[in-house]
């Protein structure tokens, strides 16, 4: 998966030096297919969003 942040977001991350916790948020939370884990818990929910990145960044929430 490529990286979700932009330049803007990457200046700001070195600025407050939170790069590396950042990173370690694309690396864990941000995935492209949803987990049993994930799915038993999302069905146990009255109310689920999710939202999605198209290839030019816009995002959508569902």
């Amino acid at each position: 998966m490529s990286d979700i942040y932009h330049a803007g977001n990457r200046e700001l991350q070195d600025h407050f030096d939170s790069r590396k916790l950042a990173d370690r948020v694309n690396d864990i939370i941000v995935h492209d297919r949803i987990s049993d884990e994930e799915r038993t818990f999302i069905e146990s929910r009255d109310l689920f969003f999710i939202s999605t990145v198209d290839d030019q960044g816009r995002p959508t929430v569902s």
